[in-house]
């Protein structure tokens, strides 16, 4: 029960402070007393009661800031749970906040539960925390992944990831209008969300926050939290002006400037991924950035460029190609507008340069008809075979059979168990198969011709090509 866990940790507050702190042990006698006067029935009616208590806090406020290890643990235990119950009187949100900020210096044990309280604390206040609360909430998450401790490190990254996904949702709720009683709730949601998005550009960018008080944010972490927002709320930079502005004046910048530097792998994975989300959902909003961004990828893939660069680019092209409304939209933008760049004729132009470039890997002979693999493998080369007859490319992209070593495009030695764009896990680049760039062109050559495919041949049947172009998800 929360009276009596509060109780015993009241009581051995007094016990602790009697010779040391004088103030606190004051503080915990007058709140064990009011704690003693508390007539509710259940759990709801005595957080209620609590609620009301203006100065029921005031022990544990003064415990975070004593730099009294038991003192401070003892406190946050009883502030995790009253935050748990929503027993917090409103009034005392701002020092109770300050108070936690205070007790991150404290030990493992302590900063663990901040950081299990503070995501409680954002939902059952959520109309209260906004402004200056709000960014003393973050800079608490910010402080504490900066911590050197593992364990601290990636709670508190999960945390802040999740702090800052919350404060677009609040913008969620603000875009459904008025309440039933005619009240728009959270108001400045759509101002803090901006305000925190572009600060978390501009530190990711390793420039000062203009709002939130905090600095040294480790740029792949920064490039993290941008994916997030993006992917859980993808919506909201399509009909917020501001949060667009954003995508167009940091985002995008940042993104082509980096990918034409030589960043390492772990901050290219993450670029890529962005820009990759970014085509996908808001090239309509990013048309000139989209369609720079096209052009720095496509002149990634030149030979000159390192594997894994390539890789990373191709698995880009690759997802773009697989959606065939994306493709088509890319080609409207851009090769279907007078004054525009060819942009996916250039791209294209690409794949045919990189299917020459190294006939001996892909197997370019007169001579082989299948891809050479160990004759005692699985059974998935003759699947392999099967594909690429099906695709009609048999004895073109394939090995000489008394070649001993790999040659040719399959499924056995020209793929990644994990793509280079999934392994956010690695700092060095994985050892990627040196037909793997092939096997990608490949794949985005014959999603294309399937896309193609799949748009113009209903319209040559008579009769049926409206009908079918107009039903089906082309």
């Amino acid at each position: 029960m929360t009276t009596q866990l509060l109780a015993s940790e009241l009581t051995n507050l007094v016990q602790e402070s009697k010779r040391k702190h004088n103030d606190l042990r004051q503080a915990a006698e007058r709140s064990l007393e009011e704690l003693k006067g508390i007539r509710g029935a259940n759990e709801s009616q005595i957080a209620a009661e609590l609620a009301q208590r203006i100065n029921f806090v005031n022990p544990f406020i003064i415990a975070c800031g004593s730099k009294n290890a038991k003192f401070t643990g003892i406190a946050i235990v009883c502030l995790l749970r009253l935050i748990m119950s929503s027993a917090l009187p409103r009034s005392k949100l701002s020092p109770v906040l300050e108070a936690l900020r205070e007790a991150t210096s404290a030990g493992l044990d302590v900063q663990l539960k901040i950081l299990q309280a503070l995501p409680t604390l954002l939902q059952n206040y959520a109309i209260e925390i906004r402004g200056d609360l709000l960014v003393t909430a973050l800079n608490i998450c910010f402080i504490l992944q900066s911590s050197k401790n593992a364990i601290v490190n990636n709670t508190s990254a999960a945390t802040l990831q999740q702090l800052v996904v919350s404060v677009f949702d609040k913008v969620v709720v603000e875009d459904r209008g008025p309440t039933q009683d005619g009240t728009v709730q959270l108001p400045s949601a759509a101002m803090d969300a901006y305000r925190i998005f572009n600060d978390i550009c501009l530190m990711t960018e390793n420039q000062r926050p203009e709002y939130l008080r905090f600095t040294g944010l480790p740029q792949t972490f920064g490039l993290e939290l941008i994916e997030s927002v993006l992917t859980n709320h993808a919506a909201i930079f399509s009909t917020h002006p501001e949060q667009a502005h954003v995508l167009r004046a940091r985002v995008m910048p940042f993104l082509i400037s980096a990918l034409s530097s030589k960043v390492n792998f772990a901050t290219s994975v993450r670029l890529v991924r962005i820009l990759y989300t970014l085509l996908r959902r808001h090239l309509n909003t990013l048309h000139g950035e989209g369609g720079e961004a096209l052009e720095i990828l496509t002149h990634l893939l030149d030979p000159d460029t390192a594997l894994w660069r390539r890789a990373l680019c191709m698995e880009v092209f690759r997802g773009i190609f697989g959606e065939p409304g994306l493709l088509r939209k890319i080609y409207m933008l851009y090769d279907g507008t007078e004054g525009q760049k060819n942009t996916l004729k250039t791209l294209t132009a690409a794949f045919v340069r990189i299917s020459k470039e190294k006939p001996a890997v892909i197997g370019l002979t007169h001579q082989s008809t299948i891809p050479v693999a160990n004759p005692y493998g699985s059974l998935g080369s003759s699947t392999d075979q099967a594909m690429l007859e099906a695709s009609g490319v048999t004895g073109i992209i394939s090995g000489s059979v008394s070649d001993g070593s790999n040659t040719g495009i399959s499924s056995q030695f020209s793929t990644m168990r994990v793509p280079c764009i999934d392994q956010l896990d690695k700092t060095d680049p994985p050892t990627i198969p040196e037909s793997y760039v092939y096997a990608l062109t490949l794949s985005c050559i014959t999603s294309l011709s399937e896309g193609l495919a799949k748009f113009i041949l209903p319209l040559t049947v008579p009769g049926e090509g409206r009908s079918r172009q107009t039903t089906e998800d082309l």
